[in-house]
């Protein structure tokens, strides 16, 4: 896996970060080890992948494996959000599956970290601002990021872009996202567009709710067709925290 863009310190950040990741479940990838090329290319060496969710975008899955990808996804973004862990970047192309349906969530070169357990390998926050434009955001993020693009925000994006370490966190409040249900909206995207094997990216916005229903409506399973409605409501007051997601589907599959 290629890893672009990183200062050295950023690099062992992210491998730091994904070995711990890896080693506590297995919705994430085994590191086995990384190096850098002589044109300064950083590179880890993980456990073999094939496909995204993005290359099974037109691929129908039986509802039991939609179940389980579903399953392993919410236990894995628990598991970050628990740990201060947002991966912010939350896309198909940032999923990818084992030959066996396990997912497994790459790419933390935007990740925001906030540990202050000394025993784990993570020591630093990355920066909260960033030009993220995947198209998986939530309508809150969305709204930022525009406010942030516009003539009048340029101090404030220069502001952001020099938050550090655990000023990271308090730069999330000061912007009124509440980052964790941000991330619960970005991944119901991403799990509605696998179900119903339809671009969903407008949605991202928040304006086109009748849209956005008819399209959960189109989800047949009414246990996931419950869980994706209440990841996606438009207010993140009205969205569960993960922990709460988790509750759910342990219960009911």
């Amino acid at each position: 896996m290629k890893i672009q863009g990183q200062k050295s310190e950023n690099f062992k950040q992210t491998i730091d970060l994904m070995k711990f990741l890896g080693n506590s479940l297995n919705c994430f990838l085994l590191v086995n080890g990384s190096f850098s090329s002589k044109k300064n290319e950083n590179f880890i060496v993980t456990e073999y992948v094939v496909d995204s969710l993005k290359d099974k975008s037109q691929e129908i899955l039986s509802n039991d494996l939609l179940v389980k990808i579903v399953k392993f996804l919410i236990e894995g973004f628990a598991f970050m959000s628990l740990n201060r862990i947002f991966h912010r970047n939350i896309s198909p192309q940032n999923i990818f599956l084992t030959l066996d349906f396990i997912p497994k969530i790459v790419n933390f070169t935007s990740a925001l970290v906030h540990i202050v357990d000394e025993k784990k390998p993570i020591v630093k926050n990355f920066p909260y601002f960033d030009d993220n434009e995947s198209g998986y955001l939530s309508p809150e993020r969305y709204k930022l990021m525009q406010d942030l693009k516009s003539a009048q925000s340029i101090q404030s994006i220069q502001s952001a872009k020099n938050t550090k370490s655990v000023q990271g966190i308090q730069s999330v409040q000061a912007f009124d996202v509440n980052i964790e249900k941000s991330e619960v909206y970005s991944l119901g995207l991403v799990i509605l567009e696998l179900i119903i094997k339809k671009e969903i990216t407008e949605f991202q916005s928040g304006e086109k709710f009748l849209e956005m229903y008819e399209a959960i409506s189109e989800i047949n399973d009414l246990l996931l067709r419950n869980i994706v409605e209440k990841m996606l409501m438009n207010d993140p007051e009205d969205r569960p925290y993960f922990k709460d997601l988790l509750n759910e589907v342990n219960s009911i599959f």
